[in-house]
């Protein structure tokens, strides 16, 4: 995911997120996984806000992150989709925007409503275009 955002968001974007790659073959297993957590955090400076993304809500990783849940400088989504977070990671870098819970709530909603199930909206649109033809 991190070499995606790279080319779509460029190298500066890229240049302040951290993937840590949990469950893969290469570090099998709950405890590995909880303590490269712990040693990711342990690093972060008392200033720094950490924004941190995962897929599944109530999958073991995210099960591991949820007492950092109440760390005011972290922030712990989840079910997240990569639209998501390409706009947060835009914000934060091009946009000099500061991480909040706001900001996070206004991205996470905007991200609910650009989830399209496309089979509807192209019979949607097909049925709008056949009652605005200027020939029928």
């Amino acid at each position: 995911m991190k070499s995606t955002l790279q080319i779509i968001l460029g190298e500066e974007a890229a240049a302040d997120v951290t993937a840590l790659n949990l469950f893969v073959e290469e570090t099998p297993g709950a405890e590995n996984a909880k303590a490269r957590i712990e040693g990711y955090f342990s690093k972060a400076g008392e200033e720094d806000q950490v924004v941190v993304f995962s897929d599944i809500m109530y999958g073991s990783v995210n099960q591991m992150l949820m007492p950092y849940g109440d760390d005011e400088r972290i922030f712990v989504l989840s079910g997240v989709n990569f639209p998501l977070i390409c706009e947060i990671v835009s914000a934060v870098v091009y946009s000099g925007e500061t991480v909040s819970m706001e900001m996070l709530r206004e991205m996470v909603k905007k991200g609910r409503e650009e989830l399209v199930f496309v089979n509807d909206a192209v019979k949607k649109e097909t049925k709008k275009d056949s009652e605005d033809s200027f020939f029928d």
